[in-house]
């Protein structure tokens, strides 16, 4: 894939639970699709008239003469994780680039990477003519593992990948408790539109390990329990780091929740942090670090390499309407993890 696209889809918010639908902007596409066709003719040594038409083809979109190369280099834009996510995850994840066609569209399989009780997706959508999707994407995935319905959540994010809104690109986290995904598991996702409008069948299988992300994987023990409102109980059991997430296990006393949650860190080397709970279910979940607001901007911060500790404090939302301007209180005091006790499996 060209890095003009990474560029481009690097604009789609990749938060759990969230959709995004902003189509991007229209100058800069054209002229991604324009370098594109540039160097596919430089690489071809294609060297003629043409080329001047070609620009004015793809920034007027029009004339037909120069439809099918201006087509074709739109067809290349691909939606990697490493896109969805805004960082390089290209050592970790797997390139499948498979695609299925039914009922007039093609789903495309990018690319795959497993992690702890968990499988990330990315795939795009689009018409089989070419033209304009009609409407919101809600095609998505069933997924099995080894045969057998994969059991847990999954949260998603999407947009469209070029300003005709003809190609859709999705980013799927499957969260899948209790399950070994270390080793190479054979893997299939079923897709059916969940508005029930298009009436497809579209099934991929592949095959993936987690072997390299899990070895490169540091936990430590937390062990530190806050009191809830109802007579609950929240215990944060374990952080872990790794490229794909820096995240905080917990469970609670009970197995449901009636206030969101948050934490707020900082590490020893000024990095501020916010892990947002992005799975709950059966009294067991995670929080996992999310964006947080720096200069009026979305960031998302990693914990510094060389931190040595990392104070975490955390908050609940909805207690009252006496709570802090944004809604958030703290609860309990905050606490300092050694991050020198972090230990690779």
């Amino acid at each position: 894939m060209r890095r003009e696209f990474y560029q481009l889809a690097n604009k789609i918010d990749s938060s759990a639970q969230a959709d995004t639908e902003e189509a991007f902007p229209a100058e800069q596409y054209k002229k991604d699709v324009l370098r594109t066709i540039r160097a596919d003719k430089r690489k071809k040594k294609r060297r003629h008239a043409a080329a001047a038409a070609a620009c004015i083809a793809v920034a007027a979109v029009a004339t037909a003469v120069f439809h099918k190369e201006v087509q074709a280099a739109i067809e290349q834009i691909r939606y990697s994780l490493s896109a969805a996510l805004g960082k390089d995850m290209s050592q970790y994840s797997k390139a499948v680039h498979t695609s299925v066609s039914d009922a007039g569209y093609r789903i495309t399989l990018e690319d795959v990477i497993v992690a702890q009780e968990q499988l990330l997706v990315s795939y795009t959508v689009q018409r089989e003519d070419g033209q304009k999707l009609a409407q919101d994407c809600s095609i998505a995935g069933r997924l099995w593992i080894n045969g057998i319905p994969a059991a847990g959540g999954a949260g998603s994010s999407g947009g469209y990948l070029d300003k005709e809104q003809k190609i859709y690109g999705c980013q799927v986290s499957y969260q899948i408790p209790d399950a070994d995904l270390s080793g190479t598991n054979r893997y299939e996702l079923a897709f059916q539109d969940r508005a029930q409008k298009i009436q497809g069948n579209w099934k991929i299988k592949f095959e993936a390990s987690g072997s390299e992300l899990f070895a490169e994987t540091k936990t430590m023990a937390v062990g530190i329990s806050y009191p809830l409102p109802g007579g609950n109980t929240l215990t944060l059991d374990t952080l872990s780091l790794n490229e794909l997430a820096h995240q905080v296990t917990f469970h609670t006393a009970k197995k449901g929740l009636k206030n969101d949650i948050e934490l707020r860190a900082a590490d020893d080397q000024g990095t501020q942090l916010k892990f947002s709970m992005s799975e709950f279910e059966n009294g067991k979940g995670i929080f996992k670090n999310s964006y947080l607001i720096e200069n009026g901007e979305p960031t998302r911060n990693w914990i510094a390499k060389d931190a040595k500790t990392l104070t975490v404090t955390v908050y609940i939302s909805g207690l009252s309407e006496t709570d802090a301007e944004d809604g958030w209180k703290q609860i309990g005091e905050a606490m300092t993890l050694d991050l020198r006790k972090l230990k690779q499996k």
